[in-house]
């Protein structure tokens, strides 16, 4: 199971993993995958189908939603297949000790759906938004949820702290949520979030960094690997199944430039 959503990979490391290489494995072994987005729902691919959408993946078991961020409203949603639907209704305790959600918050998920497909408009603001941060910071952003790695946690939290002294609600986050020098700020952009605004929160940032003399944004490697490279690995794994799967990546924590 991939998590899209709450895991430290999409939206604190900012990792976009690779999924159509998990379905190239998918193919070699024949798992189930699931996949749960919480935050790139209605927010990720054309339509708001989540990062599945975004890059082209159709080859899921089960893809597992909330209804509490973008959709605005209460619990979870699981779209998969009338087999599973059944297996998971009959079998799933989640479900079977639980009570249905009340016709008030279907309604009001069903009109964010409604508003997510006639209003488009949103989530392409909000994503002029992220490249925005991006352009001007010199960060990468994958997401609306942009990771600011300065590395010491002193330096994080003294910066987190100069921002709210301005109005800007942006966390530190330490360990042990994220690993031992990488502390970093956490900024969630809005389709409510103006254009204005985000531009003041980028000075805040900058007259912050420099406000912290010898701290500079960092960037974090990237899990983006090629299909093919992903496709290699899997016959060489079902050539000699005695070794293990390797893939390499770089670890190197690099500066970014503003």
């Amino acid at each position: 199971m991939l998590g899209g959503g709450n895991m430290l990979d999409m939206q604190l490391h900012n990792w976009h993993v690779l999924l159509q290489g998990l379905v190239a494995l998918k193919r070699c072994w024949g798992f189930l995958l699931v996949v749960d987005e919480a935050h790139a729902t209605l927010v990720c691919g054309t339509h708001g189908g989540g990062a599945a959408e975004m890059m082209g993946v159709h080859e899921l078991d089960a893809y597992v939603g909330t209804l509490s961020k973008a959709a605005g409203a209460l619990g979870g949603f699981v779209a998969c297949s009338k087999d599973m639907r059944q297996l998971l209704l009959n079998r799933g305790r989640g479900v079977v000790y639980s009570t249905a959600l009340p016709v008030p918050v279907v309604a009001a998920a069903r009109a964010a759906l409604r508003v997510s497909q006639s209003e488009a408009w949103r989530r392409q603001h909000l994503w002029s938004l992220v490249r925005l941060v991006s352009d001007s910071l010199g960060v990468p952003a994958l997401s609306p949820i942009i990771p600011l790695v300065v590395g010491d946690e002193t330096a994080a939290l003294a910066l987190s702290k100069r921002l709210l002294q301005q109005g800007y609600h942006v966390p530190a986050i330490r360990p042990p949520t994220v690993p031992h020098g990488t502390c970093r700020l956490r900024i969630s952009l809005s389709a409510e979030h103006t254009m204005f605004q985000v531009l003041e929160l980028l000075q805040a940032i900058k007259s912050g960094l420099a406000a912290l003399s010898g701290v500079q944004l960092r960037s974090l490697p990237h899990m983006r690997l090629p299909l093919h490279q992903w496709r290699v690995a899997c016959v060489e794994q079902r050539q000699h199944p005695d070794q293990q799967l390797s893939i390499q990546q770089s670890k190197t924590v690099q500066p970014c430039r503003m």
